[in-house]
């Protein structure tokens, strides 16, 4: 069984929810193996963290070269 991500999952179970009628929130939790409060938020509309908190860099590659040979 191939392993996914935790945000691959929470989304198999918001889909889960809208297509399966008597599923609750709870329950497509545990058979998803996510945090309710998790999924709770991202039904609400709330985006995943990585797209939130983009990487920020803040060096270019340049200057980390130029800083790496200082050091």
């Amino acid at each position: 069984m191939p392993v996914q991500t935790k945000e691959a999952s929470i989304l198999l179970a918001i889909q889960a929810l809208q297509t399966t009628q008597n599923l609750s929130v709870q329950k497509a939790a545990k058979l998803y193996n996510v945090p309710e409060t998790s999924l709770r938020t991202r039904i609400k509309g709330r985006k995943p963290m990585a797209e939130r908190w983009p990487k920020v860099q803040l060096l270019d590659e340049l200057e980390e070269k130029a800083l790496v040979q200082h050091i």
